[in-house]
C-alpha cells in the first residue's frame, strides 16, 4: 500500500509540475506550528480565495483520513466541520486535480461544483473512504469558484494542482499598489 502512495504522490507531482501548473502543498503556511492544528487558511494564499478551509498536520491523526490524504510534507487542508467550503479567484483559473480522502467516515459523498461568474459549468460527485486515498482529477477550466459539500462531515485535500494563478503567497495586506 505504501508503495502505491509513493508512486501517486509522484505522479501527481510530476504531472502537475510538467504542464506549468502550480501545485499547492499546504506546507507553506507561515502560522502552523508542530502543535498547530485546525488554522484557518488566510484569503490570498496562493492568490486564492479560501473560505471554510482549514489546514492541520495530517499526524495529529494518525488513524484518520488526514494521514490518508497526506501526500507531501505534513499539512492537509480540510472541510471545517464538514461545512460546504470555496475556493474561488477574481481570475479564472483551471483546477486539474487534487488527492482526497474522508477524514473520519466511510461512504462519504463529496459533491463538486466549478462555477464561473455565477453559472454553474462543471459538477462531479466522489465517494471517499478513510483509509484510501483517491486521485480526484477534473481539468476544469475558466472557472471563478469551486464548491464542495460533503455528505459525512470533514474530508481531507492534499497537492490541488492548479493553472492560470500565480504561485507566490500574497495577502491583501502586503499587495503594493
Amino acid at each position: 500500500m505504501e508503495d502505491i502512495h509513493l508512486l501517486m504522490m509522484f505522479f501527481v507531482f510530476v504531472g502537475c509540475l510538467a504542464n506549468g501548473s502550480t501545485l499547492i502543498t499546504f506546507d507553506d503556511i507561515d502560522n502552523l506550528t508542530n502543535s498547530s492544528y485546525n488554522i484557518q487558511i488566510p484569503n490570498g494564499y496562493s492568490n486564492l480565495q479560501w473560505s471554510n478551509v482549514y489546514i492541520l498536520q495530517a499526524s495529529l491523526y494518525p488513524s484518520s483520513g488526514y494521514v490518508t490524504a497526506l501526500t507531501s510534507g505534513q499539512d492537509v487542508a480540510f472541510n471545517w466541520y464538514g461545512r460546504p467550503m470555496n475556493i474561488s479567484s477574481s481570475i479564472l483559473f483551471t483546477i486539474n486535480s487534487f488527492i482526497a480522502a474522508s477524514a473520519w467516515y466511510d461512504n462519504n459523498t463529496v459533491i463538486m461544483q466549478g462555477y464561473q461568474s455565477g453559472t454553474l459549468l462543471y459538477s462531479q460527485t466522489v465517494t471517499l473512504y478513510i483509509k484510501t486515498s483517491l486521485l480526484v482529477q477534473l481539468n476544469w477550466i475558466n472557472i471563478d469558484n469551486i464548491a464542495f459539500t460533503s455528505s459525512a462531515q470533514w474530508f481531507v485535500m492534499d497537492n490541488l494542482c492548479i493553472n492560470g494563478i500565480a504561485s507566490k503567497y500574497i495577502l491583501a495586506s502586503e499587495q503594493h499598489v
